[in-house]
């Protein structure tokens, strides 16, 4: 009889409210419109059937970013975006409908985690901006020491702003 070991990658993630004043608020919000905006014209202009970000960057990211003068770090993000809707929506025989503005997937060039001083760093339209995450004990233990790889930004009903932030583990069953 053989022994099998493995390992199997799972995504942690954890989720800090950011502290955000009335004119950031509106800062990110101008920026989670622009972004959805932006993957509703490119969902519109590219052929329903191209679903590599790659292939869909190649045939819009200047247009984007030249018509909705975006930093490229957004449009690539937004480029993104449509590129992992379309397959998930083609995995699960579903269409993709629209982009809606409460949340953004957020990509290595389009934010930064600083563990030191609790701060998040966004892209926003007009360059980047630190904000200070609220963190309980729990999510400070364990983000410890994690390299974070790409986050998730969220509008909530309540207009208070989230990050989600996701880090891969190995995982031996």
């Amino acid at each position: 009889m053989q022994n099998y070991t493995f390992e199997i990658k799972k995504v942690q993630t954890v989720a800090c409210k950011l502290e955000v004043s009335a004119d950031e608020a509106s800062d990110i919000s101008a920026m989670l419109k622009a972004l959805a905006s932006v993957c509703n014209y490119i969902h519109k202009i590219v052929p329903p059937e191209i679903t590599n970000s790659e292939r869909i960057k190649q045939l819009i990211d200047k247009t984007v970013r030249e018509d909705f003068g975006l930093p490229s770090s957004l449009a690539i993000c937004a480029i993104e975006q449509v590129a992992e809707n379309r397959q998930i929506a083609q995995k699960t025989g579903r269409l993709v409908k629209e982009f809606k503005s409460n949340t953004a997937e957020c990509n290595s060039g389009m934010f930064l985690f600083r563990q030191q001083d609790l701060t998040i760093v966004l892209t926003l339209l007009e360059g980047e901006k630190p904000f200070k995450i609220l963190i309980g004990k729990h999510q400070l233990k364990l983000l410890k020491g994690q390299q974070i790889k790409s986050a998730t930004l969220v509008k909530r009903k309540d207009n208070s702003y989230y990050i989600h932030l996701h880090w891969e583990v190995l995982w031996k069953p």
